[in-house]
């Protein structure tokens, strides 16, 4: 008996369809390129926060060094003026260095404790806050109005 033509139907091959395993390794391959960008972008911006800081540390030691002249100064001229006095004594110019030395340290440290002009991994956080805005449920269900301005 020859094959009919519901026959020829039921045993051709069904078309491919997508497995489990197959989603699977999709969703985990968006999952690594989603990973790999983000810490890419964070490797950028830990180099940028590595020369902010830097900058802070070279400040503080410059502080640092400038205290420690003006202790130095404060010293002899302490040691000096005991020894000997004068119309215009070389001491008292040495205290004022002292203290020219102290007020650049106090300015070199306020500088130093202000915040960072630019924001560290902000180009990060914006990622990041973009990934929230995208993945709340209110964001794909509502539209803009598109007479109402942004906020």
């Amino acid at each position: 008996m020859a094959p009919t033509q519901n026959d020829r139907e039921n045993t051709e091959p069904l078309p491919p369809t997508t497995s489990t395993g197959t989603l699977v390794r999709s969703f985990l391959e968006s999952i690594l390129a989603y990973v790999q960008a983000r810490s890419q972008l964070l490797k950028l911006e830990s180099k940028e926060a590595s020369a902010a800081i830097t900058l802070k540390v070279f400040l503080f030691l410059s502080a640092t060094t400038c205290l420690t002249l003006a202790y130095a100064l404060a010293i002899v001229a302490a040691i000096s003026l005991v020894s000997q006095a004068t119309t215009y004594p070389w001491q008292y110019v040495s205290l004022a260095a002292a203290g020219l030395h102290v007020l650049v340290a106090v300015i070199l440290i306020l500088v130093a404790k202000a915040p960072f002009r630019r924001g560290l991994f902000r180009h990060t956080l914006n990622e990041i806050e973009k990934d929230r805005q995208w993945l709340n449920p209110k964001h794909h269900s509502k539209s803009p109005d598109p007479g109402q301005k942004p906020k």
